[in-house]
């Protein structure tokens, strides 16, 4: 009866959730690394700052997590200022197949250590990845996971949190090292109170701050012992520790079969964000910045849209905005690497959503220079237009009391 009225009060998800009982675990479905991989987004409980100016507040940022089922590795993340979207997914699956020299720059630009021997995972795509049905899961774009990359997509059915509980439990993890050391962390439970705190002025990290923070916590989890972990007898009996990364590297050689290698510049141009740029005078425009390349400057394009603008195709990565791939007009297949021309050399090493905000105030001042600007210009006209008739009753005067005297002699 008392399961009755939990069921009744908190419906079918929080239910199974909290009060349902839990006979297995993830190695009934899980045959080895490799195998499935959970992903899921979460709105990290943390306030951050605008890169180029501190006293700006500008938000929580929405963290993407890929976890190895049968291990609990952490193999992939993607940290953005966008809402929840399909565009934010594929970057998180995108940063699964990134190669040494991408991951080595990032770790430079975050300020942490690169340690490859923390991602053993690095490269391969999984057999299966498993979604809940969350809406940036469930466009059809997302059909292309499965058709493009012949990975295997499992929907877990609405409100089916316990269907991917390890990914779950790991925004939860993931919030321990940044709860009590680091300054504008917001505890959910006070996000919804009317009269709660204001933890947005203590707001002190940056967005790649964050993600240092964020890094090394999921190197830290994947290095540490975790005895509490479902594991496979094999792995028991070879004394192997519960350790993610020990674990992975013990399994791999029985199942790193059934993933696949994926080259990176393929998985660019099936995952990354299509959208339609226009070539204008100045350059490639997207998202309000301008890009230039060799192409576009050999076949004249910037001369040409001086003439007649024209769209253009083209792919990008959401998390910088230092590059952007141009699809060939003729031949959508061949694309072309296109940089920020010097005029936006300033929006280097951003995101794209750091420079919509930039470009967004830009064009709020905008707004109110044409205010501004427009009661300048009605102050002007009335000092001009009481200094004119000054000068014209004193010039008739004048003519006055010259008696006739010719104004242009002896000019």
């Amino acid at each position: 009866l008392l399961g009755i009225v939990k069921a009744l009060r908190l419906g079918p998800g929080g239910f199974g959730t909290d009060y349902e009982a839990k006979l297995g675990n993830v190695l009934m479905e899980a045959i080895g690394v490799g195998h499935q991989y959970e992903m899921d987004s979460t709105i990290v409980d943390l306030w951050i700052v605008a890169k180029d100016n501190r006293n700006k507040i500008i938000g929580k940022p929405t963290l993407y997590i890929i976890v190895d089922r049968y291990s609990r590795l952490v193999v992939g993340y993607h940290l953005t200022l966008d809402k929840p979207s399909w565009a934010g997914a594929k970057e998180a699956i995108l940063s699964l197949v990134e190669g040494d020299e991408a991951r080595e720059a990032r770790a430079k630009r975050l300020g942490v250590p690169w340690r490859p021997e923390l991602h053993p995972a690095r490269g391969l795509m999984p057999a299966e990845l498993v979604l809940d049905r969350g809406s940036e899961n469930i466009g059809y774009d997302s059909d292309r996971i499965a058709e493009d990359i012949e990975t295997s997509v499992i929907s877990l059915p609405a409100h089916f949190a316990r269907g991917k509980g390890i990914v779950e439990c790991k925004f939860r993890t993931g919030h321990v090292p940044i709860k009590e050391l680091t300054a504008g962390y917001q505890p959910p439970s006070e996000a919804m109170r009317r009269h709660g705190d204001r933890y947005e002025h203590d707001a002190e990290f940056t967005l790649d701050e964050c993600e240092a923070e964020l890094y090394q916590s999921f190197e830290l989890h994947n290095e540490r012992m975790h005895p509490g972990m479902a594991r496979d007898t094999r792995a028991v009996l070879a004394g192997i520790p519960p350790i993610p990364v020990q674990i992975w590297e013990h399994d791999k050689v029985d199942t790193v079969g059934a993933m696949r290698r994926y080259d990176w510049a393929f998985m660019q141009m099936k995952l990354l964000h299509h959208k339609r740029a226009v070539v204008t005078q100045q350059g490639i425009r997207l998202n309000g910045l301008f890009y230039t390349c060799k192409h576009a400057e050999d076949n004249n394009w910037f001369i040409l849209a001086s003439q007649r603008r024209f769209p253009v195709q083209v792919s990008y990565d959401r998390r910088l905005t230092n590059t952007i791939f141009v699809h060939d007009r003729a031949n959508p297949r061949r694309y072309y690497e296109a940089t920020l021309t010097p005029a936006f050399e300033s929006f280097r090493w951003k995101s794209h959503a750091e420079a919509a905000a930039d470009i967004g105030i830009r064009k709020a001042w905008k707004k109110e220079a044409e205010e501004h600007n427009l009661q300048l210009d009605v102050q002007f006209e009335r000092d001009r237009e009481s200094r004119a008739a000054s000068a014209k009753l004193a010039t008739q005067a004048a003519i006055a009391a010259a008696d006739g005297q010719s104004r242009t002699s002896n000019v």
